[in-house]
C-alpha cells in the first residue's frame, strides 16, 4: 500500500513537472513565432531625412532613390492615393509598381511633362486613364502647369496618403523617373512626413498643376518645424532661354544676399561663414549674375567650395578668379540624345544632377546649418518651369550634405579639375 502510494505520489508529481516543462516550451514556442512570423511585423515606412543614390557604387547604391520610391509604391495600403509629379517616367519597374497598385485598389494619380511622352507613361495612360476627374489618372501639361506654355513641369515630388501605418509622406528629389537617373546621374532625395499644414499645402499645388492653367499668387511657399518649400510659377512673360535675373526677382540672389559672412559663435570655421554650392546646370546671364552673388561673398570673407556639372566658361571663370575652389562633376562626354529626345547632341553623359547649396554661419541676421536643395537650377530655363525649392534646417540634413559634398569632392571618380571633358565613365 504505502509502496503503490509513494508511486501515486512520485508519478503525480513526475506529471506535474512533465506539464510545467510543456507549457513553458510552448510559450516559448509561440513567442518565438510571434517574433519571427513575418505577418505580425511592423508595417514597413520609408526612412524619415535624405538619402543619396551612386552612380558608380553597387546596384542597391545606383538604384537607392528610385528603390526607396518603389518599396514605398509596394506598401501603399488599399483605399490611399499616390500622387507623383515628374519630369518624365519610363522606368519600366516604377511603371509596374505603379499598375499594381492600382490594381490592389489604391488611387494613383501622376503629373509628368507631356514633351517627355515615353513608352512607359503610354502604358499607364491604358491603365489608369487620361482624364483628370478620376481617382486614376495621368496626364501630360504641354508646358509649365501652373500657367506657361513655355515652360516645363520639373518638379520631382512623389506622394503617399499612406504607407504602411505612416500617413502624409512625401519624398522630394533631383533626380526623375527615367532610365538614366540611377547609373548615370549622382542624385539626392528626402523623406518628409508632413504635418497637416504641409499637406494642405502640397494638396493646394498639386490641384494646381493638376488643372494645367494660370495660378495666382505664382509663388506659393510654406514654412513651419525646421523645413520650410517654396513653389514657383513661371516669371509673367518669360521665355526658356531669354529671362535672366532683374533685380530681386531671383530668389537664389535673394538668398545669398542674406548669408553673412561673420559666422556667429559655434557656426562656420574661424569666424567666417561656410558655403557650399553643388549645382547641375549653372550657365548663361542668369547664371553669370548668381556667380556675381557668389563673389562677393567670397571677396567678404566666406569660405566658399563649388562642384558643378553643366557649367559654363564664363562662371567657372569669374569663381576662380576670385580664388574659389571649383570641381567638374561631368564624365564620359560624347555623342548622347538631347534632354528632349529628338536630336543627338555631344555632352556629359555621367554627371551630376544636385541641385543644393548648404551654410554653415549667418543667414538673415543668425546662426544656421542650412541646406535648400529641390528641382532648380541655376539657368534661365528654371524661370519658365515648375519647380520646387525645400530648405531643412536640421544639423543632421546639413552634416548628410557636407559629408555627400566632401566624399564627392575627394574622389577620382566623382569629380575633376574644371575646363576639361574626360571621356572616361565612372558610371555604372
Amino acid at each position: 500500500m504505502w509502496v503503490n502510494l509513494l508511486r501515486s505520489k512520485t508519478t503525480r508529481k513526475i506529471s506535474i513537472a512533465s506539464a510545467v516543462a510543456g507549457c513553458v516550451a510552448a510559450l516559448v514556442m509561440a513567442t518565438m513565432s510571434v517574433v519571427s512570423t513575418p505577418a505580425t511585423a511592423a508595417p514597413w515606412s520609408p526612412p524619415a531625412g535624405p538619402f543619396f543614390n551612386n552612380p558608380t557604387g553597387s546596384s542597391a547604391q545606383r538604384n537607392a532613390v528610385v528603390s526607396r520610391i518603389n518599396t514605398s509604391i509596394r506598401h501603399s495600403v488599399r483605399g490611399s492615393y499616390i500622387r507623383f509629379v515628374t519630369y518624365n517616367l519610363d522606368r519600366a519597374d516604377t511603371v509596374d509598381h505603379l499598375i499594381a497598385a492600382h490594381k490592389r485598389g489604391v488611387h494613383v494619380q501622376i503629373l509628368v511633362n507631356r514633351k517627355m511622352w515615353s513608352s512607359g507613361e503610354k502604358k499607364l495612360a491604358a491603365r489608369l486613364g487620361t482624364k483628370r476627374h478620376r481617382p486614376s489618372f495621368i496626364y501630360g501639361c504641354a508646358g509649365a502647369c501652373r500657367g506657361y506654355d513655355k515652360g516645363n513641369l520639373h518638379i520631382k515630388i512623389h506622394s503617399f496618403t499612406q504607407v504602411g501605418s505612416k500617413r502624409n509622406i512625401m519624398i522630394n528629389s533631383s533626380g526623375n523617373l527615367g532610365g538614366g537617373a540611377a547609373g548615370s546621374q549622382w542624385n539626392d532625395a528626402q523623406t518628409i512626413y508632413a504635418g497637416d499644414s504641409l499637406w494642405r499645402t502640397w494638396l493646394r499645388m498639386f490641384n494646381e498643376l493638376k488643372a494645367d492653367r494660370k495660378a495666382s499668387p505664382r509663388y506659393v511657399s510654406w514654412s513651419g518645424g525646421g523645413t520650410s518649400v517654396g513653389f514657383q510659377r513661371t516669371r509673367p512673360g518669360a521665355t526658356s532661354d531669354e529671362v535672366y535675373a532683374r533685380g530681386t526677382g531671383d530668389r537664389v540672389i535673394d538668398r545669398l544676399r542674406q548669408v553673412g559672412c561673420r559666422a556667429p559663435s559655434g557656426y562656420g570655421t574661424k569666424g567666417k561663414t561656410i558655403l557650399r554650392i553643388h549645382m547641375y546646370a549653372w550657365y548663361s546671364r542668369r547664371g553669370e549674375r548668381i556667380a556675381d552673388e557668389v563673389v562677393r561673398l567670397k571677396k567678404r570673407g566666406c569660405v566658399v567650395r563649388v562642384i558643378g556639372s553643366v557649367t559654363s566658361d564664363i562662371v567657372y571663370r569669374k569663381l576662380k578668379r576670385v580664388g574659389i575652389p571649383v570641381r567638374d562633376a561631368a564624365w564620359d562626354w560624347g555623342q548622347k540624345k538631347s534632354t528632349s529626345g529628338d536630336a543627338i547632341v555631344y555632352g556629359s553623359r555621367c554627371y551630376s544632377h544636385y541641385k543644393w547649396m548648404s551654410v554653415n554661419g549667418a543667414f538673415a541676421g543668425r546662426g544656421t546649418n542650412s541646406v535648400w536643395t529641390g528641382s532648380e537650377n541655376w539657368s534661365p530655363p528654371s524661370f519658365s518651369n515648375d519647380e520646387v525649392t525645400f530648405r531643412f534646417t536640421s544639423k543632421s540634413y546639413y552634416n548628410a550634405y557636407t559629408d555627400r559634398f566632401n566624399r564627392m569632392w575627394n574622389s577620382s571618380n566623382a569629380t575633376h579639375k574644371v575646363y576639361s571633358q574626360p571621356k572616361r565613365r565612372p558610371c555604372a
